[in-house]
């Protein structure tokens, strides 16, 4: 995940086909495919940028299923520690040994879970939002970056 962080929030793309349109942009005496190679490099920004978003979007996706289904796990956690929980107590006022020890153990091993659980939920929703604001910081330097190449 975090390799996501490897291409930094301004990429600044080039490519072998940009510096290619730009020699051969060079060499060309016809003015006309100049002027067309001059909009080549913008357009191929934009559509590295445009590539950047989906692929950045598409992991703010993902994370937030992570996230979603972190708390669906903590939620059916909880639900289950309750349970066991009832049963601790059932058992103690039937003063039934046997399963009041048995819904004691059910009981610990459902507060491990939980534990667990809740220590999921809490990394998954804390990489969330580190990469939220990553991803915030990365869409506004491309949308910037269009907006200057535009004017």
């Amino acid at each position: 995940m975090d390799a996501w962080n490897t291409f930094g929030p301004d990429p600044e793309p080039e490519s072998e086909s940009e510096a290619e349109l730009e020699s051969d942009s060079n060499s060309s005496s016809d003015s006309d495919s100049s002027s067309d190679s001059d909009s080549e490099p913008t357009s191929d920004r934009e559509a590295v940028r445009t590539a950047e978003q989906a692929v950045s979007d598409a992991w703010i996706g993902r994370l937030l299923v992570a996230e979603s289904q972190a708390e669906a796990v903590l939620g059916a956690c909880v639900r289950t520690r309750e349970r066991a929980a009832g049963r601790v107590q059932a058992a103690w006022r039937s003063g039934d040994h046997a399963a009041l020890a048995q819904a004691q153990t059910d009981l610990r091993t459902a507060d491990t879970g939980c534990g667990r659980a809740w220590e999921a939920h809490e990394a998954a929703g804390a990489e969330l939002v580190r990469e939220l604001r990553v991803w915030s910081r990365s869409t506004a330097s491309r949308v910037r970056q269009t907006l200057a190449e535009r004017l």
